[in-house]
C-alpha cells in the first residue's frame, strides 16, 4: 500500500537528532495522478527531499516495492554530485 507507517519502529529505535522523513506514493491518497515509471517517481521523490535538505549527505532507506525508487534517487542524486551515505534497499 506504500504506506510510511511501517517505518514507525525503525524512526522509534534512532536517536532524536536524525530526521526521518517518508514519501508516499502521488495518488494514494488523493485525486493526483500516480507516476507512469520508477524513474517518474524517482526524479519527483529527489526533489521533494531536496526541498527539505538541498545538500547531502544523504541515507535513503526502502523497504517492499521501493528499492527499485531508491535506487534510482540515489542514482539521481550521484549524478547530480550529491553525498550518498548510505542507499540500503
Amino acid at each position: 500500500g506504500g504506506y510510511f507507517m511501517f517505518f514507525n519502529p525503525l524512526v522509534n529505535a534512532l536517536n532524536n537528532d536524525i530526521p526521518v522523513y517518508a514519501l508516499q506514493p502521488a495518488g494514494l491518497n488523493s485525486n493526483e495522478n500516480m507516476h507512469n515509471s520508477i524513474e517518474a517517481m524517482a526524479i519527483d521523490y529527489a526533489k521533494e527531499i531536496k526541498e527539505v535538505q538541498p545538500e547531502g549527505p544523504y541515507n535513503l532507506l526502502s523497504y517492499c516495492f521501493s528499492p527499485a525508487v531508491g535506487i534510482e534517487i540515489a542514482n539521481i542524486f550521484k549524478e547530480e554530485g550529491l553525498k550518498i551515505l548510505q542507499a540500503v534497499p
